[in-house]
């Protein structure tokens, strides 16, 4: 992790789409790279943005219910431009997933200091620290 920053905690996501099944994934690391959280599950089989999407709306979650708000700061890394996107620009989210939208919106304003970040594919991993 970079010093720019520093104090804050990072969950780095991921969603998969397959013919027949989807799932999402994250890992939440400290600034010094420990690791402090993990996630994997499936998701509904709508197609890889939506896999996408349900991985950060997941990670919010987690990091909301695990005591965390109001002591760190978060960072979400994915490697979705489309998907991070869509949470920065409301006016160009698909209607379909709207009340995913208003779930990500709603935790992201409890949660108040978090910020979203694309990572290119390559460094988008488990093991990356």
């Amino acid at each position: 992790m970079d010093s720019s920053n520093f104090g804050s905690i990072k969950f780095n996501v991921d969603g998969s789409f397959y013919t027949n099944t989807s799932g999402c994934g994250g890992v939440l690391r400290s600034y010094a790279g420990d690791m402090r959280a993990l996630f994997s599950g499936p998701v509904e089989n709508l197609g890889p943005d939506f896999a996408k999407l349900m991985a950060i709306r997941t990670a919010l979650f987690v990091f909301s219910q695990a005591g965390w708000i109001g002591k760190e700061s978060l960072i979400v890394e994915s490697d979705s431009q489309v998907v991070l996107n869509w949470i920065a620009n409301s006016h160009l989210r698909p209607w379909r997933w709207w009340n995913y939208f208003e779930d990500i919106d709603s935790l992201a304003k409890k949660i108040s200091c978090v910020s979203f970040e694309f990572v290119p594919r390559a460094r988008n991993g488990l093991m990356v620290k």
